[in-house]
């Protein structure tokens, strides 16, 4: 039965009750695929792990734990990443220039920036008009930084951390797709 149509009849859905239909359709979903992706058996154990020992659903799938960021703040750090990506190759006009002389260059930018801007605007919704890309890159980024403050905008200004992001981040390729997909939900708050 739909929200809609449960409301209407004057049934409420309770939570526990679309978690134990979510199961349903999962098991289902299992059984019909006998290669099953990993998330959906991820899922699947999360969800029987809570029930068996009492945990919090997002604790079962270790989502939550001691000394681990929250969701949250990993999304924001994936959405901060990407701007940070985009900023670097809005600035590899010449070819002939490495990406670690890029990232040289963008940490210098980024220094400037969170000196002498990112206080006068981190209240700002969006960055001025007539910023350049990197720029504007450059502040989105550090809007959605877990944790930025007006006197702090959290973001990486060693050329070392920008090479690593830019390097090793796997949150761009192609199959974690889903991961930007799932990080736009935070960004749009």
């Amino acid at each position: 039965m739909s929200d809609e149509a449960a409301q209407c009849s004057g049934f409420q859905t309770t939570p526990i009750e679309k978690l134990a239909d979510l199961y349903a359709t999962l098991i289902a979903l299992a059984a019909e695929d006998v290669q099953a992706s990993d998330a959906l058996i991820w899922a699947i154990r999360g969800i029987e792990s809570a029930v068996r020992t009492g945990a919090s659903l997002d604790e079962a799938l270790g989502l939550k734990a001691v000394g681990r960021r929250s969701v949250a703040q990993q999304l924001d750090t994936v959405n901060r990443d990407m701007h940070l990506l985009a900023a670097l190759a809005s600035m590899s006009v010449d070819v002939r220039v490495s990406e670690w002389e890029l990232c040289q260059r963008l940490a210098a930018r980024i220094r400037s920036f969170a000196l002498l801007k990112w206080a006068r605007h981190c209240r700002e919704a969006s960055p001025p008009e007539g910023w350049p890309e990197w720029e504007r890159h450059v502040f989105m980024a550090a809007k959605l930084a877990p944790g930025s403050t007006a006197t702090d905008a959290k973001l990486p200004t060693s050329p070392s951390r920008l090479f690593e992001i830019a390097r090793s981040n796997p949150h761009y390729s192609p199959s974690h797709a889903s991961v930007k997909l799932l990080a736009q939900q935070r960004e749009y708050q």
